[in-house]
């Protein structure tokens, strides 16, 4: 089974968990992403983005509430999982 599905059978079934909880499906087809960031300012995509390679682990996932509001997102934690052996 490949990453993508995966990832895809974890969002399904994470949905229809939330679903029993009272939250709304969501509708749209699946695309796994990350947000590394939002730019608040016009940028240049013609000039290279000042960004190096890193190595890092990830030990927790976040489940994260994002509210776009006029002064900006606000960003709220709903649950934290743990990541390991």
């Amino acid at each position: 089974m490949s990453n993508n599905t995966q990832l895809a059978k974890l969002a399904y079934e994470l949905g229809e968990q939330l679903a029993d909880l009272g939250f709304e499906k969501e509708n749209r087809k699946f695309v796994p992403h990350i947000t590394l960031g939002r730019v608040k300012k016009k940028i240049n995509i013609e000039e290279p983005l000042p960004i190096t390679k890193s190595i890092f682990d990830i030990n927790e996932i976040g489940l994260i509430k994002s509210e776009l509001r006029p002064s900006g997102s606000v960003y709220t934690p709903l649950k934290l999982f743990k990541l390991g052996k």
